[in-house]
C-alpha cells in the first residue's frame, strides 16, 4: 500500500482542486454570460481584456482537470494495492 502521508497530501489535493475548478467554472460562466450580450463586441479594449480572461480562465481548468485527475489516479492505485 502507498505511503499513508502521500495518499492524506493526494485527498488534500484532489479537494483543493475540485474546488478551484468550481470557482473557475463559475468565472467562466460569468464571463460567458457577459460575452453573450448584444453589445459585448462593440466594447473595444474591455471586449479584448474579458476574452484573454476567459482563455486564461479555460486554460487553468484544464491544468486543474489534469491536476485532478492525475490525484484520483493515484488514489485508486493506493487503494489497489
Amino acid at each position: 500500500m502507498a505511503d499513508a502521508a502521500q495518499q492524506d497530501k493526494d485527498v488534500k489535493d484532489l479537494v483543493a482542486a475540485e474546488a478551484e475548478i468550481a470557482a473557475a467554472e463559475g468565472d467562466v460562466a460569468k464571463i460567458e454570460a457577459e460575452m453573450s450580450e448584444p453589445d459585448f463586441f462593440k466594447r473595444g479594449a474591455q471586449c479584448s481584456s474579458t476574452t484573454e480572461a476567459y482563455n486564461a480562465l479555460k486554460t487553468k481548468i484544464e491544468k486543474l482537470y489534469r491536476e485532478w485527475e492525475e490525484c484520483s489516479e493515484r488514489l485508486s492505485a493506493a487503494q489497489s494495492e
